[in-house]
């Protein structure tokens, strides 16, 4: 799916980033599908494996009530706060992954108004 500001969950990576301070604020839209999930501010590089795992998790945690809470989305059938946390924070411990390829992971578990 390629990276677009006319999906709702491609926006909502970019911009929940930006609002968390987790990259940033002069990362356009466009730069963001590349930007690298390592050089979010949770990631650590000094951390340990045990710190990093934490502090991704609590992210996930934080991305899923932004988008059910403010952003009123629904889970996409199979989806459940659980199993959306722990997908979004297996992506943000693979440093080859990008926050393209966690808005393609959002899109895949949230199911926005409108959809």
């Amino acid at each position: 799916m390629s990276w677009t500001r006319n999906n709702a969950a491609h926006s909502s990576a970019w911009a929940t980033n930006r609002a968390l301070y987790e990259m940033p604020m002069g990362v356009s839209f466009k730069d963001a599908e590349s930007y690298e999930v390592d050089d979010l501010r949770f990631y650590v590089k000094s951390a340990t494996e045990q710190q990093r795992k934490s502090a991704a998790k609590a992210l996930a945690g934080r991305y899923d009530r932004i988008h059910r809470v403010l952003l009123r989305t629904k889970y996409e059938e199979g989806w459940r706060s659980s199993t959306a946390v722990k997908a979004m924070t297996d992506l943000l411990l693979d440093a080859s992954k990008t926050v393209g390829d966690l808005g393609r992971k959002m899109d895949d578990i949230y199911l926005f108004l409108g959809e």
